[in-house]
This record gives structure tokens, C-alpha cells and sequence, in this order.
């Protein structure tokens, strides 16, 4: 069995990883310069899981079964915490959207745990990663020492 070749331009949130690269190239892979892009990417895929989300609760919502706990009005959790306000980005852990709920996948965006993690790192310190950047250089320069 031959696995099929990826075709990166159907991938969601393609276009905003390349311009990630593409910045990175331009500005000599100097992160602080391309921030605009890693948050449009961050954005993008946070779109893209909550899309599924909500896809998902709509599916539970007009489901025939009363106990249903994701009805609209229902008792179970919901994404009620999530809008669509790109500073307040909520990815839910898959385990809490609803029963057998899985993300799709994509090859341009972190899974739903890191980017939580990277989207709440960013919105604490907006210069998060240039630091990170400038630390890793520190410790390959001491290490060539």
C-alpha cells in the first residue's frame, strides 16, 4: 500500500503557514519581525477547530434523543465560553466537547493542546517567541564555546 502524496494546498491554514515562511526568510528568521503571521496562523487554526466544534454540538443539538446532555439547554457542556474574538481563543480539549468527538487534523496547525498553549503564551507576552529565539541562540553559542 503506497500512501498518497499530501497535497499542502487543500490543508487548512496552508496559505498562513507559507507566509509564516515566507516572512521568516525575508526578515532573516528573525521572529519578532513575522508576528503578525504567527498570530493570523494561530487564528486560522483556532477557526478550524472550532468550526468542528461546532459542527459537532449542532449535530448533538437536533439529535432525536431527549437525555441528550449537548442539547440546546441541555445540561452538558457547551462552548459558550467561545467567540469569535481572536484574543479570546478557546480550543476545547477533545474529551470535553462530547462523546467520541475527535479533530480532524491538519499539517499546517500545532494540535489543539499546543496551540491553546501557544495562543496563551502570546496573549501573556506579546514577544514570547523572539525571547524564546534570542535564548536558543544564547545556548548554542555557549554550547560552541
Amino acid at each position: 500500500m503506497t500512501d498518497k502524496p499530501i497535497d499542502y494546498s487543500k490543508q487548512a491554514c496552508h496559505s498562513e503557514a507559507c507566509a509564516i515562511q515566507n516572512c521568516l526568510q525575508r526578515r532573516g528568521y528573525d521572529e519578532s519581525k513575522c508576528t503578525v503571521y504567527i498570530d493570523q496562523l494561530y487564528a486560522c487554526c483556532a477557526s478550524f477547530y472550532r468550526q468542528q466544534q461546532d459542527e459537532y454540538l449542532a449535530k448533538q443539538a437536533t439529535s432525536d434523543n431527549d437525555d441528550n446532555p449537548f442539547a440546546i439547554g441541555g445540561s452538558g457542556k457547551s462552548c459558550d465560553n467561545q467567540n469569535n474574538n481572536n484574543n479570546n481563543i478557546v480550543v476545547a480539549e477533545e474529551s470535553t466537547v462530547g462523546p467520541g468527538f475527535t479533530y480532524k487534523r491538519t499539517v499546517s496547525c500545532p494540535v489543539p493542546a499546543l496551540l491553546q498553549l501557544k495562543i496563551a503564551q502570546r496573549l501573556a507576552d506579546a514577544h514570547v517567541d523572539a525571547r524564546l529565539a534570542d535564548v536558543v541562540k544564547h545556548s548554542k553559542a555557549g554550547r560552541e564555546e
